[in-house]
């Protein structure tokens, strides 16, 4: 795999999603009832140059919450949402080969920003970016395997 490798479309994309905390809810309930992540939760801080994620191709959604584990924290509260690499790029974002010592599937969602990062909360760019994702359920966190064929939307 080279750093020019383009991702397709339908592939999966993953992030994870911290708890919420004092009067910061990190999701959003759906007209459809589904949970998205709040817009604050899909910002780069300052210092990031994008917004850490990973591939269910190379990575599955229980492994990205137990590299939490690895660095010492707990994963009660957190949460994992998921998003179409076509639909990140439909709103003028891209992932980007950021592969880590544990995660070859890591990636780094990032866009043309003056600062660096891909947004600077509050951003128009943020909203959209957690408007076309969805958190996945605690049982889809639990079976679900790298590489395996994402279910259908009545199985999230």
């Amino acid at each position: 795999m080279t750093a020019e490798e383009i991702i397709d479309g339908d592939e999966i994309i993953l992030r994870s999603i911290p708890p919420s905390a004092a009067g910061q809810d990190s999701i959003t309930q759906c007209d459809d009832g589904s949970f998205r992540p709040a817009s604050f939760r899909m910002c780069t801080k300052p210092s990031e140059s994008g917004l850490s994620c990973t591939r269910l191709r190379q990575t599955s959604p229980q492994e990205l919450l137990d590299q939490l584990i690895l660095d010492g924290n707990s994963t009660v509260g957190w949460m994992v949402c998921w998003m179409r690499a076509s639909d990140i790029r439909q709103i003028g974002l891209e992932v980007i080969y950021k592969p880590t010592n544990r995660d070859i599937g890591h990636r780094e969602i990032r866009g043309e920003n003056p600062t660096g990062g891909i947004c600077d909360f509050p951003s128009k760019r943020n909203g959209k970016l957690a408007k076309i994702a969805r958190i996945l359920s605690d049982d889809v966190v639990a079976n679900l395997r790298a590489g395996d064929d994402f279910p259908s939307k009545e199985n999230l």
